[in-house]
């Protein structure tokens, strides 16, 4: 009974997916706002651009990278490299980022 509730079908995207798309839209929401918290308000709008195409690379590059090492080394080295990679992105974070304080604009009606 149990064996075939793990084993993979394509039922197994109509769980995944849902699961995926939530955690993938709270990150990049959380990106954006780590970028313009992390500048001072006169150049968070340049940040934020710079941001968005690296994003869009970060998009793009995967599926390329992950055909090649597919068709290359095994059917399984996509996700093994993606692993590795997404460890290494925590490493990095975790070592380098610091938290800067930047003080917020006050509004005055004059």
């Amino acid at each position: 009974m149990f064996a075939y509730l793990l084993a993979p079908t394509p039922l197994w995207l109509f769980v995944i997916a849902p699961v995926s798309s939530t955690f993938n839209g709270l990150s990049l929401a959380n990106m954006s706002g780590l970028l313009s918290r992390s500048v001072a308000p006169q150049v968070q709008g340049e940040i934020l651009g710079i941001g968005s195409s690296i994003q869009a690379l970060a998009n793009a590059l995967p599926p390329l990278m992950g055909g090649f090492f597919a068709a290359s080394l095994a059917t399984e080295a996509p996700v093994l490299a993606a692993s590795l990679t997404m460890f290494a992105a925590w490493l990095v974070f975790t070592i380098l980022y610091r938290r800067v304080h930047v003080a917020a604009l006050t509004v005055t009606n004059a």
